[in-house]
């Protein structure tokens, strides 16, 4: 008599989760931080081109337009390749009065937040979870923009060699050309960064939701399941030609035909 554990694919095909289920369809949105930058890409750029009134007029700018800042701050990290860890290693700054140069005028910024306080992403709300939601303009988001945008130019301020490289991004206010290339030419860099992220990060939610249904239903029988666990003894090799791929058990090779 055929096990009951022997099915054939019309018998899983009856059993099986045909769609993903709403809780990681839900998860899933939470991971497309690429798509909203790219959905919002032109307006970030429109008010890089518009804002060179001053070198604070960037603020003036994002506030009477529908992209959030919370997005915008996403942005110009993401531009200026400055992450949220790189962010939290140099806070709280020393200097609190930033002097910079911008277009051959000296200015000061005082900081209200990051020259007291160690930053995150979370903080920032520049995490995916944040970047789902709009979030109105707050102090340590407006000096971490001011980083980014003027570090480069500072007088004063402290920065690592390669930071002051990338917060240069000031410089290019109201220079229409520069601006197109640079934005695009960096997000063709960072376009497959981002998507390996949110792929990543949707194949954790996925095996966190298999875990837990297993556990479920499962547990009272005794069984254990842990996140990127392995069987002692088993390991999957390369496919080679002839065979979709080998499993080592012990000091064994049982190699797997491509029926199987």
């Amino acid at each position: 008599m055929r096990s009951i554990y022997q099915r054939r694919p019309e018998d899983l095909k009856a059993r099986a989760s045909l769609y993903w289920p709403q809780e990681l369809r839900e998860k899933a949105v939470s991971t497309q931080v690429m798509t909203r930058l790219l959905e919002t890409q032109e307006t970030f750029v429109s008010i890089l081109k518009v804002a060179d009134a001053s070198p604070t007029s960037w603020e003036q700018v994002l506030s009477g337009c529908s992209l959030a800042p919370n997005l915008f701050l996403k942005h110009l990290m993401i531009l200026a390749d400055v992450s949220g860890e790189i962010l939290k290693r140099i806070t709280p700054l020393k200097q609190g009065v930033m002097q910079y140069a911008w277009r051959g005028t000296r200015y000061n910024y005082e900081f209200q937040s990051i020259s007291r306080k160690r930053i995150s992403n979370s903080l920032l709300k520049v995490d995916t979870k944040h970047l789902l939601e709009r979030t109105e303009l707050q102090l340590m988001m407006k000096d971490i923009v001011m980083l980014i945008m003027h570090g480069g130019a500072s007088l004063n301020v402290d920065l690592p060699n390669e930071l002051q490289e990338r917060c240069v991004l000031g410089g290019l206010l109201g220079n229409h050309e520069a601006i197109e290339r640079f934005v695009r030419q960096r997000y063709i860099v960072v376009s497959p960064i981002l998507r390996g992220a949110s792929s990543n990060e949707l194949g954790q939610e996925v095996q966190k939701y298999v875990k837990s249904y297993l556990e479920e239903h499962l547990s009272e029988f005794g069984w254990r399941f842990n996140l990127n666990g392995t069987i002692p003894g088993i390991l999957a090799a390369s496919a080679t030609a002839g065979y979709r791929g080998a499993v080592r058990t012990g000091i064994r090779r049982v190699r797997l035909p491509r029926s199987v």
